[in-house]
């Protein structure tokens, strides 16, 4: 760990409040995911989810890594980028990622300790070399011994925030080529990110119809709408609760529900990520609303 970046992992102490799907949004495609990631991997095993912000991608993502992480160690590891928290090291990744993969299979765990202990230089090596190393190659050994082995997700969240270009096409590289490569491996790659012109070139490769899954979210979709509404609606129903001698119950009008929710238009991140805001701006609705209504005594 002294080369990775625990602060980067979906459950670190860092990431406090890390953004999560609302019950009952996005469920298709959670669903998806985790059917994909569950599966013998004979329909891929990468899986890409492209987005322009705010749709949403790292809510997924940390959703879907407590979901597997609930379900009997199933999340194999992560590394949830972020620029403005510089968790944005492109050299920092994959010591993360074996350092979380050793802590969830013993075998893993005592063969890369071997060679840890044998070459201590891996970890001064390339990007590409310990990928091969440290990832690829311990566990063709295991699957040599024990080739039935459950599947593990790897999710790599917001790769387009990593500060290298070169080194986020060069992840994307390493992996669909293993992928593409190798038939049967318990390794499941789950990777979201913007759709940024030089990623979004490696999928014009036609390989990729092949080997990767995709799919792409849109800000302005019926489902995305009918989210948002979801998640507007429980969360006016709070603010009318912690009001309730103020505000009627119909509070706040359909009509206004309905244009908020257009407005916002699919942009989850933009409403999850401003909660506080949205509570406080809230209450002073409420307030203000009580003030109109109410006739003085």
């Amino acid at each position: 760990m002294e080369k990775g970046m625990p602060s980067a992992m979906h459950d670190s102490s860092f990431r406090t409040y890390p953004p999560r799907c609302h019950p009952g949004t996005r469920e298709t495609l959670r669903k998806h995911i985790v059917g994909w990631g569950e599966g013998d991997g004979c329909d891929g095993r990468m899986f890409w989810v492209l987005g322009p912000p705010a749709v949403g991608k790292s809510a997924i993502a940390q959703t879907v890594a407590e979901e597997f992480e609930e379900r009997r160690s199933c999340l194999g590891a992560s590394f949830f980028f972020s620029r403005s928290n510089q968790l944005d090291d492109p050299d920092r990744v994959i010591p993360t990622l074996a350092a979380q993969l050793a802590t969830k299979h013993p075998q893993y765990k005592y063969i890369l300790t071997q060679r840890l202990a044998d070459n201590p230089l891996i970890l001064e090596k390339n990007r590409r070399t310990q990928f091969r190393e440290l990832i690829i190659e311990p566990f063709h050994t295991i699957m040599i011994h024990h080739p039935s082995q459950p599947p593990l997700l790897i999710i790599l969240d917001g790769l387009d925030e990593c500060k290298d270009k070169q080194a986020q096409c060069e992840f994307i590289e390493l992996i669909s080529t293993h992928v593409r490569q190798v038939n049967k491996f318990p390794l499941r790659w789950l990777i979201c990110s913007r759709p940024e012109w030089y990623l979004k070139s490696m999928l014009s490769d036609v390989d990729f119809h092949v080997i990767c899954k995709r799919q792409e979210l849109e800000i302005e979709n019926r489902q995305a709408e009918e989210d948002v509404r979801r998640l507007l609606v429980a969360g006016f129903d709070k603010i009318r609760k912690r009001y309730k001698d103020r505000l009627p119950i119909d509070w706040p009008p359909e009509v206004c529900l309905q244009r908020i929710a257009s407005v916002a238009s699919g942009h989850f991140d933009s409403l999850a990520t401003s909660r506080t805001t949205i509570r406080q701006a809230g209450s002073t609705l409420a307030c203000h609303f009580s003030v109109v209504m109410v006739p003085p005594v």
